[in-house]
């Protein structure tokens, strides 16, 4: 079972060296496991393992869930910026299905 997740915004979290996804589940249900599929523009794709699922609570906006990957090189936050503004839906799946 995969999910569908509207991506809000990309944080990086330095203190434990993990790449943030934050935003909803719009469908499905996002667990620890699964790998997050990102389409690239030139029609291949990029996928990233999901380390942990949270909360992201922000001052003054609505608390969002988080994503977690982890980071292997400081970069990565600017690259998953870039496949994904705001608003970009992103698909969930199972590590068995991918």
């Amino acid at each position: 079972m995969g999910a569908r997740f509207e991506v809000r915004e990309v944080l990086r979290f330095t203190a434990r060296r993990k790449v943030v996804l934050a935003g909803r589940v719009l469908d499905g249900i996002a667990r620890s496991g699964q790998t997050i599929n990102f389409k690239v523009p030139d029609g291949h794709s990029w996928s990233a393992k999901i380390a942990s699922v949270e909360f992201v609570d922000r001052m003054f906006s609505a608390p969002l869930i988080g994503l977690l990957c982890d980071e292997r090189d400081a970069r990565e936050a600017t690259l998953y910026a870039e496949l994904c503004p705001p608003g970009t839906v992103v698909e969930l799946s199972d590590a068995a299905a991918a």
